[in-house]
């Protein structure tokens, strides 16, 4: 068909424009862009998405890896050495960490020297949340004989419980020790299996109501169990053996 087009300056003059389905001047009759124009605007739309991907990733990494991230944390803030005896040849091996709800870290190990003779004593140390030692405490066993400490637990008031393995005549039995948050001891308790032989406490937990329980292995006079005891302040101590 024969169309007119108007161009600014100049007469109007016949020009063939094809007309149909395939025709692309329907895109000007829907209005609608030329499909070249349209490519364009797609082209910079992607560009713009990349753009905005590119500067939010610089953003995160800048604040992931910048000198002011790293200085919040790994900052050593206090470092503190316990010598039981200062100038003394007594070893001391830690066992234990745990905090409480106000920050105060308590420690838990044994001190003593094998070479000397001098049997190992649980030490117990509490330190502020700024690093001051604020209390220590030794437990030897009834027997003098050697005494591991080996976990720590606190409960929602802050009292204190440490347990280990203490050795009276000839063999190891738990030993349970409870402090309040001051430091001052309150209860202890020992376990001596049937058998009279080992009885090694590995581990301590408190829950909400203030229940102690602590937990490890004893020889039954065949092979070893599983004993797990619970603690309370009213009630005996209630005690589980599960056999291997």
């Amino acid at each position: 068909m024969t169309a007119y087009s108007t161009i600014a300056g100049t007469d109007t003059f016949p020009r063939e424009v094809p007309s149909g389905p395939c025709s692309s001047n329907r895109f000007q009759e829907r209005g609608q862009p030329w499909p070249r124009e349209r490519k364009s605007r797609d082209s910079r739309t992607k560009q713009s998405a990349l753009l905005l991907y590119a500067a939010v990733t610089t953003i995160c990494l800048q604040l992931l890896y910048s000198p002011s991230a790293h200085a919040q944390g790994g900052v050593p803030l206090w470092t503190n050495r316990y010598d039981a005896d200062t100038g003394s040849s007594l070893q001391s091996a830690v066992a234990a960490v745990v905090v409480d709800r106000s920050g105060n870290v308590f420690v838990t190990g044994r001190t003593g020297q094998t070479g000397l003779g001098v049997p190992y004593d649980y030490a117990t140390i509490k330190y502020s949340n700024a690093g001051v030692p604020l209390w220590t405490n030794r437990y030897d066993g009834p027997a003098n004989s050697w005494d591991y400490a080996a976990a720590i637990a606190v409960d929602r008031s802050g009292n204190v419980f440490v347990t280990g393995t203490s050795y009276g005549i000839g063999a190891g039995d738990y030993a349970t020790v409870a402090y309040s948050n001051e430091g001052v001891p309150l209860w202890t308790n020992r376990y001596d299996g049937p058998a009279n032989r080992d009885d090694r406490a590995e581990a301590i937990a408190v829950d909400n109501s203030g229940n102690v329980f602590v937990t490890g292995w004893s020889w039954n006079g065949t092979n070893y169990d599983y004993v797990t005891i619970k603690y309370s302040s009213s009630v005996p101590p209630l005690i589980s053996i599960f056999n291997c």
